[in-house]
């Protein structure tokens, strides 16, 4: 149940949840559809509207962080993180041994334009660590995402908003719907954490609404998966979850 503006409780449904929480909101309609046929394939039955959606979890390059807090702070009674707790937690592991991977990574990518700040003024990995551990500079990418699952012991499955093509080309749904292959190792003794990427620049939280136990989850163990999702990253990446 949630409190409306009237004090009185509204029980949360399939239908409502997305409406009456805040920042969440339907997942895209195209993803819908393939993990709806992926469910018919399963001889399921595809529960309307869908029990997936997305939450907006923070901007201004700490979407990731934000995303990733969320989903630890489901399932944490006490002490909740904050996007700073999550930045702390990024730079733990890098050392003077990944420094230099680190810097010439963030070096190719401010030769494409990806990044605004200059890598070169780096001289020592606690510069970097400096760096990333102050809000809104460095945004959260796979470097980081890295650093972060090794830290804090989690998985992560990222679905990817459409992949542009050329108005003239028919592409199948399936082309432009894909999961991102991030090539990070699935370790099942970890929760995972289901993230969308729009734009190859902001990430924000996806989240399942159990009819059930009307709880929404958002950090899964391993047999809270939705055998559609074990389907889909068996398509997509070509490995068993």
């Amino acid at each position: 149940y949630v409190i409306n503006e009237l004090g009185n409780p509204i029980k949360l449904t399939l239908r409502n949840w997305t409406n009456l929480l805040e920042d969440w909101m339907r997942m895209e309609r195209q993803w819908v559809v393939i993990i709806n046929r992926i469910i018919v394939s399963l001889n399921k039955h595809v529960k309307t509207p869908s029990m997936y959606g997305i939450k907006e979890c923070a901007q201004g390059g700490d979407c990731m962080f934000g995303c990733i807090a969320e989903a630890f702070n489901s399932v944490r009674e006490k002490y909740k993180y904050t996007i700073q707790d999550i930045r702390n937690e990024a730079i733990k592991n890098i050392s003077a041994e990944n420094f230099e991977i680190l810097k010439n990574e963030y070096i190719r990518a401010k030769e494409s334009n990806e990044i605004s700040w200059d890598p070169s003024e780096l001289k020592t990995y606690e510069d970097l660590q400096k760096l990333i551990s102050e809000p809104g500079t460095v945004w959260g990418d796979y470097s980081i995402l890295d650093l972060l699952r090794q830290s804090m012991n989690f998985n992560v499955i990222i679905f990817r908003d459409e992949q542009i093509y050329s108005k003239e080309e028919r592409v199948p749904l399936r082309d432009k719907y894909k999961l991102y292959n991030t090539m990070f190792d699935f370790n099942r003794n970890y929760p995972t954490i289901f993230l969308y990427y729009i734009e190859d620049v902001h990430f924000q939280l996806i989240g399942c609404f159990f009819t059930d136990t009307k709880e929404i989850k958002v950090l899964f163990d391993y047999n809270e998966i939705p055998e559609e999702i074990k389907v889909l990253y068996k398509q997509d990446i070509g490995k068993e979850l």
